[in-house]
């Protein structure tokens, strides 16, 4: 491609105009004149377009060989030793790993979901359906546009940016590229399994975490997209239909406030994530579909959950089911009072009952059709 004109190979089109004008050919006069000799060359025509582009469809494919399998390439590269030797270092129920500038797949095109062959949870994604609330959640950061659908798909993930990576439990990250000197203040690296380098998170929080502040999303909306990385270290940001529900039971947080951004260190970093981490969900069980843990708010502050928020979690505090909410634009965000609780999440897929029962009452009601038909022909 030279710039964004594709290239195309001039003799695949001379060869595709030749097969499209001879078959336009024989079959206005296989109309006209219905003769068998023509169908024949119809299909001799079909053979001889099978065999001349079998080269490009078939013969010029990339393949992967038996010996690759073996290799320390594409999706058994070193990436799956890495993996392995957090696994064995690190027992926690939950963290992140984020790849730095490199992709395992051995595609022309870098793949975001490497994370599904290899065996770790991730920040980027790709799925042609992605969930809503986490697409919505990059769009409030500033990481992708609020406009374009093609990167709703493809979610880069927050690889790059340490300050979101440390909010939302990414633990790890992974690069096979000389270390930036900047991350040295983020990161301390623990050595590397071949040419793929661990890095651990200095500054990351826990996977439920507690906010005292609250701001309106629109307010955060005006704000810098450089400085929502470090705003968000100080408040939660909640949808203003919400923070009307809870202004009177947090504190609140201005635009005004937002001036700390300018002064900012890795002393004040410490600072925040000292008091975003005082109080903490503490993980009991942790799979796709059930979270169990305890956690103690000593006065009226907001659960932060990094995983998208869904209505398919139904939560649970001390046994009674509440209502989530969004929070930093579409992470799940959960009101604690004061008090001690254990916090329960369950996942229900939408729908499925209901799906169930249609589909039963709809195979009832064809069997009716059969039944009634059956009747009437007898």
């Amino acid at each position: 491609m030279a710039g964004n004109v594709p290239q195309i190979d001039s003799s695949v089109l001379s060869m595709v105009y030749f097969f499209l004008i001879t078959y336009v050919i024989l079959i206005f006069l296989l109309n006209a004149l219905k003769q068998q000799w023509i169908t024949i060359s119809i299909l001799v025509m079909l053979c001889i377009e099978l065999v001349a582009l079998n080269r490009l469809s078939v013969i010029r494919r990339d393949v992967m060989y038996v010996r690759e399998l073996n290799e320390k390439v594409s999706y058994n590269d070193y990436t799956v030793d890495a993996v392995n030797w957090i696994k064995q270092q690190d027992k926690d129920l939950f963290y992140r790993i984020d790849k730095a500038g490199y992709y395992s797949s051995g595609a022309i095109h870098g793949s975001l979901n490497d994370n599904k062959i290899q065996g770790y949870f991730t920040t980027s994604n790709y799925n042609s359906f992605a969930q809503l609330n986490y697409v919505r959640y990059f769009k409030a950061m500033g990481i992708i546009s609020k406009n374009n659908e093609v990167e709703a798909r493809w979610v880069p993930g927050l690889a790059g940016r340490p300050l979101l990576e440390a909010q939302n439990q990414v633990k790890y990250v992974l690069l096979k590229a000389l270390i930036p000197p900047q991350w040295k203040l983020m990161f301390d690296s623990l050595g590397m399994q071949g040419d793929v380098k661990i890095l651990k998170h200095k500054y990351v929080l826990p996977f439920g975490y507690t906010y005292k502040k609250i701001m309106k999303l629109s307010d955060f909306d005006k704000i810098l997209p450089y400085k929502r990385e470090i705003i968000t270290f100080q408040t939660a940001v909640l949808d203003d239909t919400t923070y009307f529900r809870l202004y009177n039971h947090l504190q609140t947080y201005n635009l005004k406030d937002t001036s700390i951004a300018d002064n900012f260190t890795f002393n004040t970093l410490e600072k925040f994530k000292d008091t975003l981490s005082a109080e903490h969900l503490q993980l009991e069980q942790f799979d796709n579909n059930y979270i169990k843990g305890k956690i103690k708010a000593s006065e009226n502050k907001l659960l932060y959950l990094s995983i998208p928020y869904d209505e398919g979690w139904r939560i649970y505090m001390n046994g009674k089911k509440i209502n989530g909410f969004r929070i930093n634009g579409g992470m799940t965000g959960v009101f604690l009072p004061k008090g001690e609780y254990v916090l329960e999440m369950k996942f229900h897929l939408l729908y499925a009952k209901k799906g169930l029962i249609m589909s039963a009452v709809g195979l009832l009601l064809l069997a009716g059709i059969f039944v009634f038909r059956k009747k009437l022909i007898d």
